[in-house]
């Protein structure tokens, strides 16, 4: 982390009405702080971040101070101080190391605004870091009101990482692309989900051909985010599959508890009543953008393969020959078992026949 560079004004505010007055806050922000280039950098960029503030009256003594910090390295700082819209002092240059702003002080008795801006260069050492490029901060600790402001933290992109990037953001690609052709496979609609993959695959191409390294970055963030629009496009999809499935089911079951399949009614109730319930749990998952691929896909393919189990039971209820042909083995067994015992029988009949022959 870069050595913060820290410009100190301390503000000399006498105090009137000490008895009167109440507690105030140290400074009030009049334009929150913005920076040129805003979002992310890259190492090298040189930005410029602003913002105004309001110090009321009163509202610091002697002992106290705000301080502007930034992350910028060959930082520079110019401070316009106003009041009532009138420029009292214009171009002040801070001067460093830590001291006050030259030849002038802040000593009113009057509310006075800062406008207050840094321009500096993003340093190699903040490579693959966020960094703040403003931050004003004041000492005094009131119970309300403002002490501290600051520029949204920038995340600067480190070169050197960009093939790796691209590599990791590849292989999410082809594993989504995979499991979109499983579910086209089942025959389900994921057109919505392939228009977002197809973008996230423009995306990263640009990202990879680009010789920027901002622009690439900016290319594989754009690529991210239709890939996580893509697998919520593919768990809604997987979750219509799966409610559609074990729906499907449930009229099977009640079929085959009205022609007396019991058993194969009950068996198939158990298991979809399972896949129902992992169903209510993705699918409150999904609302909060929480689903798991892993869960949801397999869901999909149970409740594929338990409809297919449930098919056969169905075919086989509504066969006319289907009570026969269930009890045919038993049948088959007990004819196999009666010929055995008239064979025994006439073979038992012969012999005795024989015997009294002999006799006789």
């Amino acid at each position: 982390m870069n050595v913060k560079k820290v410009i100190t004004i301390a503000l000399a505010v006498f105090v009137l009405c000490a008895v009167c007055c109440g507690a105030v806050s140290a400074f009030e922000v009049k334009n929150k702080a913005t920076t040129t280039p805003p979002g992310s950098l890259v190492t090298g960029d040189v930005v410029t971040g602003s913002i105004q503030i309001m110090v009321p009256k009163d509202s610091l003594t002697v002992a106290d101070k705000i301080t502007f910090d930034t992350d910028l390295i060959g930082d520079s700082w110019i401070v316009n101080i106003y009041s009532g819209g009138a420029l009292l002092r214009g171009s002040v240059e801070l001067v460093k190391p830590y001291n006050y702003i030259d030849g002038f002080s802040l000593d009113y008795a009057y509310d006075i605004t800062l406008d207050i801006q840094v321009t500096g260069t993003v340093s190699l050492s903040s490579a693959g870091k966020n960094i703040t490029v403003l931050k004003v901060t004041a000492t005094k600790t009131e119970s309300t009101g403002v002490s501290a402001a600051s520029s949204d933290p920038q995340y600067v992109y480190n070169s050197a990482n960009l093939p790796g990037e691209l590599a990791v953001l590849k292989s999410e690609i082809d594993a989504l692309e995979a499991r979109i052709n499983v579910y086209a496979g089942y025959g389900w609609d994921v057109s919505g989900a392939q228009a977002l993959l197809n973008a996230a695959k423009s995306q990263y191409q640009s990202a990879q051909s680009s010789s920027d390294t901002k622009t690439a970055y900016a290319k594989i963030e754009e690529a991210r985010t239709s890939l996580k629009s893509a697998e919520q496009k593919l768990a809604l999809a997987s979750l219509s599959l799966s409610l559609s499935y074990t729906t499907y089911i449930d009229d099977i079951i009640k079929q085959l508890y009205a022609k007396g399949w019991n058993s194969e009614a009950m068996l198939l109730d158990t298991k979809n009543s399972s896949l129902k319930n992992i169903y209510y749990q993705q699918n409150e998952a999904y609302k909060d953008g929480k689903a798991d691929a892993a869960t949801i896909d397999k869901l999909a393919a149970d409740s594929i393969a338990l409809y297919g189990d449930a098919l056969v039971y169905q075919e086989s209820a509504n066969n006319p020959l289907s009570g026969i042909l269930n009890i045919l083995p038993f049948i088959l067994i007990g004819l196999g078992a009666a010929a055995i015992i008239v064979v025994i029988v006439v073979v038992i009949v012969k012999k005795r026949k024989n015997s009294w022959d002999e006799l006789g």
